[in-house]
């Protein structure tokens, strides 16, 4: 759940009612809510967060909206660390292997949750595929950049008629 998607506080107060009265698994409480079973964490992990316990003590809907998103209210892999992929893509052109960059991060952010192997490997390529810093801020598309340079068959190439046959 991103900062600025919200559920109606109805439903945020059925989601917690399920799972922390009645202890229902979270894809039940999803289908029961009519909502992504993302949204149903998200939404417990920041009632976890504000400190919201079942049965919410006296709050009404407004004061629970309000609790749920407040400005430092957020799910708490929100504040995962992100790997520096600008040093990933380096260690990797220069021959080291991928599960160990991803392992490097993971035992220098022990304490905390990191990315997963496979979110690690998503998130580079999400990376490589927006460009590095330097070219996006020289303003050259991505698209501009992949487009081969290479004579096409059948035509005038350095004075000569290539033919295709």
């Amino acid at each position: 759940m991103t900062p600025m998607t919200r559920v109606p506080t109805s439903t945020a107060r059925e989601i917690l009612r399920l799972r922390l009265q009645l202890g229902l698994p979270l894809r039940e409480v999803a289908r029961r809510c009519a909502v992504g079973i993302a949204t149903t964490h998200a939404t417990l992990q920041r009632a976890e967060a504000a400190g919201i316990a079942w049965p919410p003590a006296d709050l009404d809907d407004v004061q629970l909206a309000r609790r749920l998103y407040a400005p430092g209210v957020r799910a708490r892999t929100a504040g995962k660390p992100r790997p520096d992929f600008a040093e990933v893509a380096r260690a990797r052109h220069a021959g080291k292997a991928l599960l160990e960059s991803w392992r490097e991060y993971r035992a220098t952010h022990p304490e905390q949750d990191a990315y997963s192997y496979s979110h690690f490997c998503q998130m580079l390529k999400s990376w490589q595929r927006r460009g590095s810093d330097a070219t996006r801020s020289a303003g050259e598309s991505p698209a501009r950049r992949r487009q081969p340079t290479r004579p096409s068959r059948g035509r005038h190439h350095e004075g000569i008629v290539v033919s295709r046959f």
